[in-house]
């Protein structure tokens, strides 16, 4: 090879490693790396300078059920899609003859090559897409085969450099690590959510005993005939109005998120499950919750909101082993006025909600770290994280913000800003 040759292959490469870094940048900003891909590969495929990029999933994610789906694809102008190719959804790699592509990629080598030069089982399907080389990598999402990333040249034949090959690879391998960590953050927030609904429900089995006893005492009363029946039917219909204010909490922390981002009035929401977030916060807690003036609404689903109370209530109570006050403030301000606070912000109006605990808090050179997601200060076996990376990333989709003031000794306030709808 020529200088002037490897001079434009290093040029490539580094268009290539630049492209990646961005790409990086996309998954991060996003709230899941399903909507960064489309832009990730549209970073991608101008910087390699090919015809087609696109992401197939494994479907089954298992090593022996070779079953793949066209997910997200990206193709320069004049190129035929094929997003859309049913030949290509749920499609059996094996038995379209395919066997060497699985052998290899969940080997975690790249398929790269010449179509023309490929076995030829395998070439029917790829030059009735005009494909004349090709380069696929394996994406593995922790140790498991995800599925792969394919960069088609379509206009001539493609000869691929090993350094645009390793640095294709690093591009698979962003993919991966985002999607691993994507999807242990949802099991440790379903985790998270569950540790929590356990240490709920002996308070909510409490409260249903108790009406039950009120029930049945009052049921008896009147089967003996021996009462005024007007104030026994009272008493009967307050237990049963107490169980269907059970029952709404109860549904309204259940409900699924949103993801259109509807009108969310913050009071009515936290009003909702108040009496969740008091079980949770237990008896040896206080539990306060103050909302001045007019609270404006804001674009955030109600269940997310009434999870980040949650998990901050929970991480309130953990930090007061010997019990403690805890404060929900509700507030909507102006940005100038949360900079009395300390908190810098764009300029705009945001709905403020404040969770301060009377606990351990939290030590200055640790405050870096809290939003890590698998971060604690909880000790080994106590619970499964702050749940704060889950926090920070619900109120960034919303556009807003989260601030934390702590020191060791000295409890420990979470402000959450989300601006006015």
């Amino acid at each position: 090879m020529s200088g002037r040759e490897q001079g434009d292959v290093m040029s490539q490469a580094g268009a290539i490693l630049d492209a990646v870094a961005r790409a990086a940048d996309r998954i991060h900003a996003a709230c899941s790396v399903a909507e960064a891909l489309p832009d990730v590969l549209a970073i991608l495929g101008p910087a390699a300078g090919v015809s087609r990029v696109y992401v197939f999933e494994h479907v089954a994610h298992v090593r022996d059920d070779a079953r793949i789906r066209q997910r997200f694809e990206w193709c320069a102008p004049g190129v035929e899609p094929q997003i859309d190719n049913p030949d290509l959804q749920d499609a059996d790699l094996v038995a379209m003859g395919y066997g060497r592509w699985v052998r290899e990629l969940t080997a975690g080598r790249a398929i790269v090559g010449d179509v023309a030069d490929f076995p030829e089982e395998e070439r029917p399907i790829l030059e009735a897409q005009s494909i004349r080389s090709v380069l696929v990598q394996p994406i593995f999402a922790g140790k498991y085969w995800w599925g792969f990333i394919g960069f088609d040249a379509c206009d001539d034949v493609r000869a691929w450099h090993p350094v645009e090959i390793d640095s294709l690879r690093v591009a698979a391998q962003v993919c991966g690590l985002a999607l691993a960590l994507e999807s242990r953050d949802a099991f440790a927030r379903h985790a998270y959510k569950m540790e929590a609904l356990g240490r709920m429900a002996s308070g909510v089995a409490h409260d249903v005993n108790n009406l039950l006893a009120i029930m049945q005492a009052n049921v008896d009363l009147l089967r003996r005939g021996e009462v005024d029946v007007g104030e026994r039917l009272f008493e009967l219909n307050h237990a049963i109005d107490q169980a269907s204010r059970l029952s709404r909490e109860l549904l309204a922390f259940g409900r699924p998120a949103d993801a259109r981002a509807p009108l969310t009035e913050p009071l009515e929401a936290l009003r909702n499950v108040e009496g969740l977030l008091r079980r949770v916060a237990g008896r040896a807690v206080r539990l306060e919750l103050d909302a001045e003036g007019e609270i404006a609404p804001v674009r955030i689903a109600p269940s997310q909101l009434e999870q980040i109370a949650l998990n901050l209530v929970t991480n309130a109570r953990d930090a007061m082993s010997d019990g403690g006050v805890i404060l929900l403030l509700v507030r909507t301000l102006d940005a100038s006025e949360a900079s009395a606070l300390g908190d810098e912000l764009p300029a705009g109006r945001y709905t403020l909600l404040s969770v301060r605990d009377s606990g351990h808090g939290i030590p200055v050179e640790l405050h870096d770290r809290v939003f890590e997601p698998f971060f604690t200060t909880k000790e080994s076996g106590q619970g499964t994280g702050l749940g704060l990376a889950t926090i920070y990333g619900a109120v960034s989709a919303a556009g807003g913000a989260v601030r934390l003031t702590s020191a060791a000794g000295e409890g420990t306030e979470v402000r959450i800003y989300l601006p006015v709808a």
